[in-house]
């Protein structure tokens, strides 16, 4: 496995579950994998939020510290 590709990340019970249910149900006569079906629900989200991928960094994530206001202008 190429670590500069792959992260590895670990989820509850009930979601594996439900990755399990998941991938038997999203494309008829086929299981996809647990990576793929997180990777097609990431996707989904991603559109619904109306995320540019290709611009996402983990930088534009990080959550800041500091605190905007209106009057530190």
């Amino acid at each position: 496995m190429n670590p500069a590709k792959y992260k590895s990340v670990s989820m509850s019970i009930d979601n594996w579950e439900i990755a399990s249910k998941l991938s038997n149900l999203i494309v008829p006569n086929v299981t996809l994998s647990k990576s793929k079906v997180v990777q097609l629900a990431l996707g989904r989200l991603a559109d619904e939020y109306e995320l540019d991928l290709v611009e996402v960094t983990p930088k534009l994530l990080k959550p800041t510290t500091e605190e905007k206001h209106a009057s530190n202008n």
